[in-house]
């Protein structure tokens, strides 16, 4: 194990070091200044929160209600619709899903829901 943790050490150190010092591209572009140690540990905690949170949030609706965090999207977001319809393409932007079939499925089976 302290073998394991050392590298890991070593592999964060050299991770760091790259991502924390000025970097200069061409003589006629500007120096780019990279992320300091403590901007980088903030920049992974969101990192890490944007990663969690939807995956969370999915499980939590899968376990409470059978549905995937988009399938309920899709139906929060036809439910506030006047006669619960959206044109396709406008309710696959907003729910950043592509696949048109699941949005049709969802969107029919929240209308024989609401009857």
């Amino acid at each position: 194990m302290g073998e394991a943790c050392r590298l890991i050490q070593q592999v964060k150190e050299h991770y760091c070091a790259g991502v924390t010092e000025s970097v200069a591209t061409d003589s006629d572009q500007a120096t780019v200044e990279w992320l300091t140690a403590e901007e980088l540990h903030s920049w992974l905690a969101v990192v890490r929160l944007l990663t969690w949170l939807p995956w969370s949030i999915d499980r939590q609706l899968q376990r409470d209600s059978g549905l995937a965090m988009v399938e309920y999207q899709v139906l929060a977001m036809l439910s506030e619709r006047p006669g619960h319809t959206m044109r396709m393409s406008s309710l696959a932007d907003v729910t950043n899903a592509t696949d048109a079939a699941f949005l049709q499925g969802a969107q029919e089976e929240h209308l024989g829901r609401g009857r």
